[in-house]
């Protein structure tokens, strides 16, 4: 797949260097070995998950990268010296998965936020959507922003049907995902787009994903690393790289 830069979720504070270094197919006996029965209060979590749970059988295949970030995404101070603003917010519902512009190697999905506070930055409205970085995407939707590649790895022999309900999985060395909950607040750390061709849902993304989020205790939702301050940096260094 061509290599190109990653905007979704890597702010232009950061130099990056990134390249999908690997696709495989996920053959029909592990697909179905790897889907499970889900258990009635595993279900009842599920259910306050924003992302819906994907079973693991309609996945056709995972895409592998590299990502090669300038900072410590577990540095805290670090990620908020790159924020263009922190809020304290509800995230109340998630859009489908999706790439902004042809060959782009990593998709977004776009979250509602339910804005309860400003702590820092110029953010008006009350209700926002920003995108943060996906996981998965589904075949159809890899097929309209990737036609060589599909055609390469024969995406397009399958049916419409199909492509609409089977998912690309992504996998990365730098692991940002995060399980979002609704009804729950968070201070979340949000980067301004400066690209107009990436402000499709909004202006806004959630720089590293998970590692620029934190619980209403101002707990990192993925290191439980405690936020120290809430005052947005709004820094602004080197262009992102590609990897050769």
């Amino acid at each position: 797949m061509k290599k190109k830069l990653f905007p979704t979720i890597i702010s232009m504070a950061l130099v990056v260097a990134i390249g999908v270094t690997a696709f495989y197919f996920i053959q029909g006996k592990n697909r179905q070995e790897a889907d499970g029965v889900v258990s009635t209060e595993e279900t009842e979590a599920l259910a306050l998950s924003v992302f819906p749970p994907i079973p693991q059988s309609q996945f056709v295949g995972v895409i592998e990268g590299s990502a090669y970030i300038a900072i410590d995404p577990e540095d805290s101070d670090k990620v908020l010296a790159n924020a263009s603003c922190v809020v304290r917010a509800l995230v109340t519902s998630a859009g489908e998965a999706h790439f902004h512009e042809q060959n782009e190697p990593y998709p977004s999905t776009p979250l509602t936020l339910k804005i309860l506070e400003v702590l820092s930055g110029d953010i008006s409205e009350k209700t926002i959507v920003v995108d943060f970085p996906a996981s998965s995407v589904s075949v159809d939707k890899f097929i309209e922003s990737h036609l060589v590649e599909s055609e390469k790895i024969g995406l397009k022999k399958l049916t419409q049907k199909e492509r609409k309900s089977q998912y690309i999985k992504f996998e990365f060395e730098v692991d940002w995902n995060y399980d979002i909950k609704t009804n729950t607040e968070y201070i979340i750390m949000l980067k301004e787009y400066d690209n107009e061709t990436y402000c499709v849902n909004g202006n806004y993304y959630v720089d590293l994903g998970g590692y620029s989020m934190f619980t209403k205790d101002k707990k990192n939702v993925k290191t439980q690393k405690e936020l120290k301050s809430t005052k947005a940096g709004k820094a602004k260094v080197a262009t992102i790289t590609a990897a050769e």
